[in-house]
């Protein structure tokens, strides 16, 4: 059975709202996929690379490796190929290729969808404007799936890495939320926004509660619209210090990430790690 704390989610949101959404687009600024993206677009001159992203975005889970290696390979594969995406259908092959190579798991499916939003080139169009809302609902409509879906949502955020590379300032609508991974699961959990009943931290206790990914990204909703952050924003410090769940005690975590961060401020480290990981020792 899954409960959800509504005192956790207030406690949260509240660390959230002192932080602020500048802090939190910080954590934007080191996001891997992120930094892949500025390699990119120094890398390969094209006005197609930002399909090139957003495509693969749609069929980026159930990765074989993490989401940081992942994404270092994707802008390789991208560079070394730059000269073939002057075309759509060759960018799409492009694809294919990369997704055969590096995320071949359910592999017929994800081509599936590679072909079909293909077919919608007219979706292309939107991923150069900020209107970020209206393309998820036009990928939803080409790929016959709910906007809220994680894939979808997910594009919409590496659109958003894309236009803020090229100096764009826009701010991702609250309508979406956060894409729940593995990664914004067990920070769901470790925060105490969401429980188990008679379940101790495990592997296969992430893996059941995924399965309500709906309560999931309804309590990220909440502590989105408490703190005046939107959640595609907040799913930046989720993804980020999520790489830190091997680790069972807050102390260890606040000084393992302020080795790796040292751009944030201590005091800030330790609010989000306290709250985030509110169920480990300290």
């Amino acid at each position: 059975m899954i409960i959800v704390d509504r005192d956790r989610i207030e406690s949260v949101a509240q660390m959230f709202k002192s932080i602020g959404i500048e802090n939190v687009s910080t954590f934007e600024n080191i996001d891997p996929q992120y930094l892949s993206i500025m390699k990119a677009i120094a890398m390969c001159k094209s006005d197609n690379l930002i399909y090139a992203f957003y495509i693969n975005a749609l069929v980026t889970y159930k990765l074989k490796t993490k989401g940081e290696y992942f994404w270092k390979k994707f802008t390789e594969f991208i560079v070394e190929n730059c000269d073939k995406l002057k075309d759509v259908q060759q960018l799409l092959n492009l694809i294919k290729e990369f997704t055969y190579r590096y995320n071949n798991y359910a592999y017929e499916n994800k081509l599936k969808r590679i072909m079909k939003i293909g077919n919608c080139l007219d979706v292309l169009d939107y991923t150069t404007s900020t209107h970020y809302l209206e393309l998820a609902r036009k990928t939803s409509e080409c790929l016959k799936i709910s906007y809220k879906y994680k894939t979808v949502v997910f594009s919409i955020k590496i659109v958003y890495y894309f236009h803020k590379a090229q100096g764009m300032r826009s701010i991702l609508p609250f309508e979406l939320p956060i894409p729940v991974d593995r990664r914004v699961t067990y920070i769901s959990f470790t925060s105490g926004m969401i429980d188990v009943v008679h379940q101790t931290l495990n592997k296969d206790m992430v893996s059941l509660i995924m399965k309500k990914a709906d309560v999931i990204r309804d309590a990220w909703n909440s502590v989105a619209t408490i703190s005046h952050i939107p959640p595609l924003h907040i799913d930046a410090v989720l993804w980020y210090l999520g790489k830190y769940g091997y680790i069972n005690n807050r102390r260890s975590i606040i000084e393992e990430v302020q080795k790796n961060l040292y751009i944030i401020d201590k005091k800030i480290v330790e609010k989000l790690v306290n709250e985030l990981y509110f169920r480990l020792p300290e």
